[in-house]
């Protein structure tokens, strides 16, 4: 007896469903991502999100802790693309989002956020790590970057997961630099239990830059990678004029280089300045 095969009909079907499946997480994975920046007096924040696959593995997102005048920031990336990368995403956010100690904002039935001191970041990505452990297939995993913003004083603690760390441009030196090394492995592998720490002071006019590495591995057909020497120059022509105008400079930059063509990974980018 002949196996029955699906005809052709049957078989644009089933692609038309799983197509539309795949749009619908791709929606899901766009709410979830801040609608806007939180907005500080003093402080300029610009972000821009643009997934190629659908869906994708970035993720970026704002806490502000405003009991004390403080601000978390993640920028993150999951292992490969589509619906398992996406899940890994809704994973992080939801723990993220769901804990008083993570959102700033107390609700039952989890403790108040008062009678508790929040965690630094190492500790975040600590617990980051083994939730995505315990719940993610074993060859997955997520680079983070995790950090805190003393609004009143610029102090910026972080800590990292095997991401690219943040820039710094400093006005007050004319000066990009990498911030503090404090680079850890990325999570969900089992291969750290404590993440090192680091901290920073922004002045004013100073700005930080976080990305995921789509944004400066992106390739054009003539002049290979983008790399970090066009988003220094870029950064540079830029930072005087605030964090939306360094997103812009960024971002046209990275479209003129790929001159149409289509960028292979997702990219996300987040603009911090501090008003002069």
């Amino acid at each position: 007896m002949k196996a029955h095969r699906p005809g052709p009909h049957k078989k644009r079907s089933g692609l038309r469903a799983l197509q539309l499946e795949m749009r619908r997480i791709a929606a899901l994975q766009h709410h979830l991502i801040p609608r806007q920046a939180p907005n500080f007096k003093g402080w300029d924040i610009a972000s821009s999100y643009l997934v190629n696959h659908s869906p994708g593995g970035d993720y970026y997102d704002f806490f502000p802790l405003v009991e004390d005048r403080r601000l978390a920031l993640v920028v993150a990336d999951a292992s490969g693309h589509g619906g398992a990368a996406a899940i890994t995403v809704a994973q992080v956010r939801t723990f993220l989002h769901s804990c008083p100690l993570t959102c700033g904002h107390s609700f039952p039935p989890f403790c108040p956020v008062e009678s508790c001191a929040v965690p630094p970041p190492g500790v975040i990505l600590a617990h980051l790590g083994r939730l995505l452990e315990e719940n993610t297939l074993s060859d997955h995993f997520m680079t983070a970057c995790y950090g805190v913003l003393d609004l009143d004083t610029g102090t910026f603690l972080h800590a990292n997961a095997g991401h690219p760390p943040p820039r710094w441009w400093r006005a007050a030196f004319g000066t990009v630099e990498v911030v503090p090394d404090c680079a850890g492995p990325p999570l969900g592998m089992g291969l750290a239990d404590t993440y090192s720490q680091a901290s920073i002071r922004l002045d004013r006019g100073d700005v930080l830059v976080f990305f995921t590495d789509g944004l400066v591995e992106a390739r054009s057909r003539l002049h290979g990678a983008f790399g970090i020497t066009r988003l220094y120059t870029a950064l540079r022509e830029a930072a005087a004029k605030g964090a939306e105008a360094v997103k812009r400079k960024v971002m046209d930059s990275w479209q003129k280089f790929l001159a149409g063509k289509p960028c292979e990974d997702d990219v996300t980018l987040v603009v911090l300045g501090r008003a002069r």
